[in-house]
């Protein structure tokens, strides 16, 4: 695998994908550049590409499509001077998202687990949205700075995506929810949120509400 960046802008070009018969040598990949998006007078030695081995932790995380900035550095070349080169990546990005868990509780009781109701549009699920802190990994801690809307998105039984408006204030905001559809709910466990709204869907659980017959 890997990525080409801009030495002047520092920019990421491409991203690759993995080849099991390995990645091409270098003047292939940038002559490949700069026929394809170069700017008039483009050279290779405008470009920088940086290797990764396929089953580096890097790598499985930008196949996975985590966010992440180039590292940049200078790199005495001898003879040839001083040039600015991709030395890493950086999740920082990534790492800091606050992380969006979701409970679906009784909304008589606003406590007790509730994962199923009846698909008679009657019958509910308070969905309770909690923005936690990534930095607390048993997830208990809220991140209380967290005001604002998220468009939530459920997939109905039929595996059609639509989405809900959720209100957070002080990191917490609730939906009750009802359906006449009946079947499984699922609300996507890795999903990320526009990078102003700096959230994602916590990966390690599973969200899903069945919608019970009404016989």
């Amino acid at each position: 695998m890997y990525l080409v960046g801009r030495r002047a802008t520092e920019e990421l070009i491409h991203k690759s994908g993995t080849n099991s018969a390995g990645d091409p040598r270098e003047d292939l990949i940038l002559n490949n550049i700069i026929a394809q998006q170069g700017i008039e007078g483009d050279v290779p030695s405008n470009y920088h590409v940086y290797y990764l081995s396929n089953d580096s932790v890097d790598a499985i995380r930008l196949l996975s499509n985590d966010d992440f900035t180039l590292v940049w550095s200078d790199v005495d070349h001898g003879s040839e001077g001083i040039l600015r080169e991709i030395v890493g990546v950086d999740f920082s990005i990534e790492d800091n998202r606050r992380l969006i868990k979701f409970l679906a509780l009784d909304p008589d009781t606003g406590v007790d687990k509730k994962d199923e109701c009846l698909a008679n549009g009657v019958d509910s699920i308070l969905i309770k949205c909690v923005a936690c802190d990534p930095s607390d990994e048993t997830l208990e801690t809220i991140d209380t700075s967290f005001e604002g809307e998220l468009n939530v998105p459920f997939i109905d039984p039929d595996r059609r995506r639509a989405f809900a408006k959720v209100v957070f204030t002080q990191g917490i905001g609730e939906k009750l929810f009802k359906t006449t559809k009946y079947g499984e709910w699922h609300i996507p466990n890795r999903y990320k949120y526009s990078l102003e709204k700096n959230a994602k869907n916590f990966p390690g659980a599973s969200y899903d509400i069945n919608a019970l017959l009404d016989l």
